[in-house]
């Protein structure tokens, strides 16, 4: 999503302060997007991690596949958007 959105529902729920960075599909240094495992795999490597000691909390098939391809666990989130899908 972008960095706006992302900024505005982490504020709407009182959790800017949770993250220590967050990686939007609209910052400049995003070198791909989901389905890609970039975003995942950058996000492990800027917390110090393997991706197979993270865990993705995904609501969509693209960013399901772009967590799995990084290495990490996923969990999906069903949500209104995605209730179709299997």
């Amino acid at each position: 999503g972008s960095r706006g959105y992302i900024e505005k529902a982490l504020a709407a729920l009182g959790l800017v302060d949770a993250f220590d960075f967050i990686i939007a599909g609209d910052d400049p240094d995003c070198a791909q997007h989901k389905p890609q495992p970039w975003p995942y795999l950058e996000a492990a490597r800027r917390l110090g991690l393997q991706p197979a000691q993270c865990v993705a909390f995904e609501d969509s098939l693209s960013g399901i596949r772009s967590a799995q391809g990084a290495g990490l666990r996923v969990v999906g989130v069903r949500c209104a958007a995605n209730c179709g899908c299997e």
